[in-house]
């Protein structure tokens, strides 16, 4: 896969986790096993503002679902990239999930 379907894969990706399809720990093990450490600046930085604040914001929401993956260089490159960006948690600290449906 080249990087243009793989940006095409990560949009899919995050359009099942909005409707639900996904959970978090599903979609962090679903991006990993498309996505390579190496590739991964690259694909995230073809997402609009939107997409990419949902993964940081998943990131710093569900923590646990990050155990699961496998690689570890993954994990690192993926926190990297998580710091590297801007992050706006709500207000009261929460990810409301359920606002992501529909949108």
């Amino acid at each position: 896969m080249d990087q243009v379907q793989k940006s095409t894969v990560m949009k899919n990706l995050i359009g099942f986790f909005r409707q639900g399809a996904l959970c978090p720990a599903e979609f962090w093990r679903a991006v990993e096993s498309c996505i390579g450490p190496s590739e991964l600046n690259e694909v995230f930085s073809r997402l609009d503002a939107e997409e990419q604040g949902i993964l940081r914001q998943l990131f710093h929401e569900r923590p646990l679902p990050m155990r699961t993956m496998e690689s570890r260089a993954f994990r690192g490159q993926l926190r990297k990239w998580v710091v590297s960006g801007q992050y706006q948690p709500q207000p009261d600290g929460t990810f409301d999930f359920m606002s992501l449906a529909g949108r």
